[in-house]
């Protein structure tokens, strides 16, 4: 036998490289999910991947928790989970509308000496996905990809102000429920987000993190709609979140150049 003969047979024979069987079977089904419609049953799964539904459910169950996929809200279909969007989104990210607009964002919290941040809405939310620190008395520390409360954080109620009542009641009826709070209270919030819509800013005193004070205005994209927020963060005591203030006005400015960069006009 030659000497590439030899190599051959011997690749041949070179065991595979062992990984752990449980993760590449849900990557398995990740693979199939991409293939189904955008919210799909257990058995269009099955028929999809192969795999019986009783191991299937236990994947599925295993890959809501770490966010991957979720159950549809009041029925037996699933879907892709905020997880899922957060890794497309950071896959992505080179060509991202994050990317066009993160240097002028970090150029404004660098002027301003305030850290501020990017937020974007997905199906299950909004969630941080960029920001930037500045030297400050406080350290802010942002965890990416928690999803944020549009009744408590300004950069949820400012993209949820501008988008459709569809797409975020069943969200704000579930904060209402674990926060405990009275059903009724839902038309509430409904007032507040219009309010905000009308304003252009959203502002937040202590009511998603302790201590912390934000300002966020929506960017629009060539089409009208909200395509991201961008958010001022400091400390309570020393942040000046008045809405008629004068961050709040320099935050107003930068959101209507970002969105005529975008396309959408500086005027809203």
């Amino acid at each position: 036998m030659n000497s590439v003969n030899r190599e051959g047979a011997a690749a041949s024979l070179a065991p595979r490289r062992r990984g752990i069987d449980s993760v590449e079977l849900a990557g398995t089904i990740l693979q199939a999910i991409l293939r189904l419609d955008a919210t799909f049953r257990l058995k269009d799964l099955e028929k999809a991947t192969g795999i019986n539904s009783a191991t299937l459910y236990r994947y599925l169950v295993s890959l809501a928790q770490c966010g991957l996929v979720q159950r549809v809200e009041g029925g037996s279909r699933y879907t892709l989970g905020l997880l899922a969007f957060q890794l497309g989104q950071r896959a992505g990210q080179g060509n991202d509308l994050t990317s066009l607009v993160a240097p002028h964002v970090q150029e404004f919290s660098q002027r301003i000496g305030e850290t501020c941040a990017i937020g974007l809405w997905f199906d299950q939310g909004a969630t941080i996905v960029k920001w930037f620190e500045v030297n400050s008395a406080i350290s802010i520390s942002l965890r990416l990809g928690a999803e944020l409360s549009v009744t408590g954080s300004s950069t949820a109620r400012a993209l949820a102000a501008n988008l459709p009542r569809a797409a975020t009641e069943s969200i704000v009826r579930r904060e209402l429920a674990n926060a405990g709070r009275d059903a009724a209270e839902l038309e509430s919030v409904y007032r507040e987000l219009e309010e905000i819509r009308e304003a252009g800013i959203a502002q937040a005193i202590g009511t998603h993190i302790r201590g912390i004070s934000s300002l966020s205005a929506p960017v629009f994209g060539h089409d009208g709609k909200v395509v991201l927020a961008i958010a001022v963060i400091g400390n309570q005591v020393t942040f000046n979140a008045d809405l008629k203030g004068p961050i709040a006005a320099q935050l107003l400015q930068l959101s209507a150049q970002l969105s005529s960069y975008l396309g959408a006009g500086a005027g809203r």
